[in-house]
């Protein structure tokens, strides 16, 4: 069999068959599309990529073998190998375990090394005919991250980066406050609640996240440097105030100090702490923001602080209270808050006891 190709042609020999690729428009043509599912059966085949230096042709059998040949015409020297093992894959996991590498220097001469161990270990998904691995390789403790198209051509269609979606659809109302955000595979994802558009400098996604309701989330994917469009949402979430026992004035009396706590019809709260001094001078702090019973938890967004020495004239002040879940009791009217304090060896729980303020 005689095949025409210019001298720059890079060949690749796998089980007996001989792929070809040149850089003449002369590459063989991939196989017809498929619909892959995202299953290991989605990846077996013939995959390449060509980067205008690099050319890999990757080759996973459905007798779970694979083969791997790569040439690197920048590199002088040893600049082709081909790697033999065998893989394994479940769902989006995929390893590879190569046992032997055979380098070259000219595609003709060939030195095999065995028993090599070498493992490639990670994520795989597959879009229409584009393979995307994203790889620990033992060899050389990096995180490699390659797309491949079906076929020998290795000329892989440029990525499109998708918009994120996420777990609270728009116009819908949930019971739970907590929002999932996913992007395309191997992005990161950046977000905002105040309704200003994210860019890389914004919140970082990297579990979900705990919103008030009627928030608007914000948010991009990035990948190699490429943002998505901007995705959004405005989260609503059932009240607790419409019909909770919690709604009223509750006060905690201690020596020298009074507590107050009011949760309010519309989901807001009000907690006001008021101190007495030896001098009978006062002190008072107090913090405004959104409460909400989410399976037997009381869950506080406090968003500002106030200070008062007068409990008329305020200024407000950064209040250092994150978000917080407090587990409660409420028997008649009486009402137990117990919350967490420090960190560490030093975290305790510490309990508050209130009383309902009769109604006026």
């Amino acid at each position: 069999m005689k095949i025409s190709c210019t001298a720059a042609a890079i060949w690749a020999v796998f089980a007996g068959s001989l792929l070809v690729a040149c850089d003449n428009g002369s590459a063989p043509t991939a196989p017809a599309n498929t619909t892959p599912i995202d299953s290991p059966a989605s990846k077996i085949g013939t995959w390449s990529r060509y980067n205008g230096t690099v050319y890999s042709t990757l080759q996973i059998h459905s007798d779970s073998t694979s083969r791997l040949y790569e040439y690197d015409s920048a590199k002088t020297g040893y600049n082709r190998h081909i790697y033999t093992g065998i893989w394994r894959g479940s769902d989006t996991n995929l390893v590879f375990y190569w046992m032997t590498d055979s380098s070259s220097f000219d595609g003709t001469n060939w030195s095999t090394q065995s028993n090599m161990g070498y493992v490639d270990k990670g994520k795989a998904t597959v879009t229409a005919q584009v393979l995307e691995l994203v790889l620990h390789k033992s060899r050389t403790g990096s995180v490699e991250q390659n797309r491949y198209v079906r076929g020998t051509s290795g000329v892989v269609p440029a990525e499109v980066i998708t918009p994120p979606l996420f777990s609270a659809l728009m116009g819908d109302t949930y019971q739970t406050d907590s929002v999932m955000i996913t992007g395309v595979f191997g992005s990161q994802i950046y977000y905002t609640l105040d309704g200003s558009n994210p860019t890389t400098t914004s919140g970082r996604y990297d579990q979900p996240i705990v919103v008030p309701s009627n928030t608007t989330v914000k948010a991009i994917a990035v990948k190699n440097g490429t943002s998505s469009s901007v995705a959004s949402t405005t989260i609503l979430i059932q009240s607790s105030g419409a019909t909770s026992p919690l709604v009223g004035i509750w006060d905690d009396h201690q020596d020298g100090s009074l507590s107050t706590i009011q949760f309010f019809a519309n989901d807001s709260f009000c907690d006001t702490d008021m101190e007495t001094f030896t001098d009978s001078s006062k002190s008072y702090f107090r913090e405004n923001g959104k409460w909400r019973v989410l399976n037997g938890v009381l869950r506080l967004f406090q968003s500002m602080g106030e200070v008062s020495t007068d409990s008329l004239n305020w200024s407000s002040v950064t209040s250092d209270s994150p978000n917080v879940d407090l587990t409660y009791t409420l028997v008649g009217s009486q009402l137990s808050v117990t919350f967490s304090t420090g960190y560490g060896q030093s975290a305790s729980t510490m309990t508050l006891h209130y009383q309902r303020r009769p109604a006026k």
